[in-house]
């Protein structure tokens, strides 16, 4: 897939943005790039059937972080992927609320109360 930014730099780049939004002294940078490397795998499969010069053109398929459709589902992915990983359920609602934030998504299926409950009820020091 043809990427405007590499797997590391997508993940820092996301961190620096919930660093921007969420300042809370919590460093999620290190956490990041295992999620970020999945939910890109996530997304290019997506976007890889979508017949749209910005999306797939002539076989390759793109993901740019400033085209905000792509974006906004990758972030998607990205909350999704953390959630169903069993991470930490702070940062999946943190890149969830981003994505809301930027974008005005609202998930389907995971809402950011689930993870809220489960951030209470799992709770790390």
């Amino acid at each position: 897939m043809q990427m405007s930014l590499s797997t590391d730099d997508l993940a820092s780049y996301v961190a620096r943005q919930l660093a921007a939004f969420f300042p809370d002294a919590s460093d999620v940078a290190g956490t990041l790039a295992r999620p970020v490397e999945r939910a890109v795998e996530r997304a290019e499969r997506c976007f890889s059937r979508i017949n749209l010069k910005y999306f797939n053109d002539d076989g390759t398929t793109r993901f740019d972080h400033l085209h905000t459709d792509q974006y906004a589902v990758f972030l998607y992915l990205l909350s999704n992927t953390i959630f169903r990983a069993d991470g930490d359920p702070r940062i999946a609602a943190k890149v969830y609320a981003l994505n809301k934030a930027l974008h005005g998504v609202e998930g389907e299926n995971a809402t950011a109360e689930s993870w809220r409950s489960r951030s209470l009820t799992s709770a790390r020091p």
